[in-house]
């Protein structure tokens, strides 16, 4: 598999825009994403992003991940694990211990349980306050 994984820079943001809109009608606005996040490309084509909060703990919240909708080749899945492996290598270098995520997206659960994470509070809310 010819896959790169790189650090998201602004120019990809044509893309990672274009994929939030294409799954669901608008983008993320850039003031409540972090400055790491991830790209993946495969044959030098953009296909998946994630982004990583880092906080003052030892646990990172890997959050905001995207794809191009159009991208429907068997690898999608392992193009994912290795997005999360790379949030991983990058936390664990910082001195991170735990990687925490949110969110409902059945399939994304399951391949993080694949790659070890444990299932924690199964009935939450998600809100946000813009202020």
């Amino acid at each position: 598999m010819k896959l790169n994984i790189r650090k998201v820079n602004e120019k990809d943001f044509i893309n990672i825009d274009k994929w939030w809109i294409d799954w669901q009608g608008k983008t993320v606005p850039r003031e409540i994403l972090p400055e790491t996040g991830f790209i993946a490309e495969f044959e030098d084509k953009p296909i998946s992003a994630i982004f990583m909060f880092k906080t003052n703990s030892s646990t990172a919240a890997i959050q905001w991940v995207v794809s191009d909708k159009n991208y429907r080749e068997e690898n999608r899945n392992k193009v994912l694990q290795e997005l999360i492996k790379t949030c991983e290598e990058e936390w664990k270098k910082d001195g991170g211990k735990f990687l925490f995520f949110w969110g409902n997206n059945k399939k994304f659960n399951n391949t993080l349980v694949d790659i070890g994470f444990k299932v924690g509070d199964t009935d939450y809310d998600q809100l946000i306050k813009s202020i």
